[in-house]
């Protein structure tokens, strides 16, 4: 019985050992990283910097310091021609976005003088639909922007918008 056991033990390590050679082969393989991969952009915008980006504002003038960086630190990496037509970050490419107009990749906002609904953007809706259906009360709306939140889950405590 023992024996059989230590076989097996045997026989377990030397397939999990082989698996795991295997998945390392393969996951050296393949090409290199492209530049916009492997950039780091330090005005993208993280949860540590919203302290600071409070309104709608704020965010549109990280997001063109963001693409600076990118104009700047990725597209100058990127080769251009026929065999780039294709190319994301290649300049004049086919699937160039600033060629565009408007560049759907920036942020904008569709303004209205008398809004009929909008989306709620909280997390809690997300996970929780019933946390912030019917149950909504009117004082507690979050308005940031055009944007409204009308989830109870996000007052006081912070703002999901």
């Amino acid at each position: 019985m023992i024996g059989r056991n230590r076989r097996y033990l045997i026989w377990g390590l030397i397939g999990f050992i082989g698996v795991a050679m295997i998945l390392y082969v393969a996951g050296r393989g393949g090409p290199s990283l492209d530049p916009w991969h492997t950039e780091k952009l330090t005005a993208e915008f993280t949860a540590k910097k919203g302290d600071v980006i409070r309104t709608f504002d704020d965010y549109k003038q990280l997001e063109d310091k963001l693409f600076a960086q990118l104009e700047k630190q990725v597209y100058p990496r990127v080769g251009t021609g026929p065999a780039y037509a294709l190319v994301r970050y290649s300049a004049g490419s086919a699937a160039d976005p600033q060629r565009r107009s408007p560049n759907w990749n920036r942020s904008f906002e569709l303004p209205t003088d008398s809004p009929v609904g909008a989306p709620c953007c909280c997390t809690a809706c997300r996970t929780l639909p019933t946390a912030c259906g019917p149950s909504v009360r009117r004082s507690t709306i979050t308005t940031i922007g055009s944007l409204v939140c009308a989830c109870p889950v996000t007052e006081p405590r912070h703002r999901g918008c």
